[in-house]
């Protein structure tokens, strides 16, 4: 038997534990988890396999009447992978882009695996957290978006560590980095964060990578800007309109309060905090933090030693890099506001980095045990519970 086979199993079985929970989730939810971006990327996709392009009205709501336009204020590459499951499974684009969403996610096990190992399934209990759940619920880009943030890492570490580079891998990294803009257009934050490693190893003059990452970087901006292009010529705009700088729109102390509320909010677990007293959330809260402690107290020393890896390195700091380029950009042209949307690709890759170091370094099973519980818990409170709890009652009565 494989020395990493239980491993495997625990990560199976967690995750069809998540997608059944996603599944119930999305069966009981009256919108079915769906949201106005959610009907623009479902109209594409019904366009799409209509024989009519990607393209998509041009106001909210919306009918069949409604005039419709090339699909560029939104990327592409979302509605394309529904697109593709729903011409493999002949399901509705609904299903299809649920189903899109679970097939990402199980990438994103394989991956943990490929890259942690025996470490890899406190960094997958990180998916039984509000923020994901509520995502990959969702007919959402993100979910898609943060398995090709993750395998751009990946790919990005066995460059820096000289892990069997090939011309394959640096086709890969290549992939995944203009997919990243193909799924969302934030992906560009990473092709500045690409430029400062490559600055960086040319100070070091580490010139062979150097020349790898100025390939990459050269190839994948051409054919992203191929793709800008295109936009630009049937919108007139390179995300479908001319960019609105409005940094005027929000004082900061307003601007300051939001981005606050906001990062505080990811970083809780369990539940999130819409601003009104809330029982409940202080309680998980407390919980928490709890844990927290019991980890800093019985490591001490925990922190200083989680960036002792190059693929922790990567994680942090690109989770850093985005929080701090989509700080600026926000303010400058305003969008969503900071929820676990704009804010997963920041959070995801820290605590799976987090998660990965404490599983490495932590030899306490009741400890352990009690980081297990806390992340099962958290996925038992973001179940329908009013449903739930209502078949039960009638279960009883009946």
């Amino acid at each position: 038997m494989s020395k990493l086979q239980p491993i495997v199993w625990q990560l199976l079985a967690l995750y069809i534990i998540i997608i059944m929970t996603l599944i119930l989730r999305i069966h009981v939810e009256a919108t079915g988890y769906t949201s106005p971006d959610s009907h623009f990327y479902l109209r594409a996709t019904e366009n799409y396999l209509n024989n009519k392009g990607f393209v998509i009205p041009s106001e909210y709501p919306f009918n069949d009447d409604s005039p419709e336009s090339f699909m560029a204020t939104w990327a592409i590459g979302y509605p394309s992978y529904i697109s593709l499951i729903s011409k493999l499974t002949g399901g509705s684009v609904f299903w299809s882009s649920k189903i899109t969403n679970c097939i990402f996610l199980a990438f994103i096990f394989i991956l943990l695996y490929r890259w942690y190992g025996v470490n890899s399934f406190f960094p997958a209990l990180y998916f039984c957290s509000f923020s994901k759940l509520e995502i990959y619920s969702y007919t959402w880009s993100e979910g898609t978006f943060l398995f090709f943030l993750l395998w751009f890492l990946f790919l990005l570490e066995h460059i820096l560590e000289n892990k069997s580079i090939s011309l394959f891998k640096i086709i890969l990294l290549i992939f995944s980095l203009i997919s990243l803009v193909w799924i969302r257009y934030a992906g560009l934050i990473y092709f500045f964060y690409t430029t400062i490693i490559f600055i960086i190893l040319l100070t070091q003059q580490k010139y062979q990578k150097v020349i790898i990452l100025f390939v990459i970087l050269l190839i994948s901006s051409s054919l992203v800007l191929i793709y800008l292009w295109y936009n630009y010529y049937h919108t007139g705009g390179f995300f479908g309109e001319q960019p609105r700088i409005f940094p005027e729109m929000e004082s900061w102390i307003d601007y300051l309060t939001l981005f606050a509320k906001g990062f505080f909010n990811e970083l809780f677990i369990i539940r999130y905090f819409y601003g009104k007293l809330d029982i409940l959330f202080f309680g998980l809260l407390f919980i928490q933090l709890r844990v927290i402690y019991l980890i800093i107290s019985t490591y001490p020393i925990v922190h200083y030693e989680l960036l002792n890896t190059t693929k922790n390195k990567l994680l942090v700091s690109c989770g850093l890099f985005y929080l701090i380029f989509i700080f600026i950009l926000r303010k400058l042209s305003p969008f969503d506001a900071f929820d676990y949307r704009i804010l997963a690709p920041f959070s995801t890759p820290i605590y799976i980095a987090t998660l990965a170091h404490l599983q490495d370094i932590i030899h306490n099973k009741k400890l352990k045990t009690t980081i297990i519980i806390f992340f099962i818990l958290s996925l038992l409170m973001n179940l329908p519970k009013k449903v739930i709890l209502q078949w039960i009652v009638s279960q009883v009565i009946s």
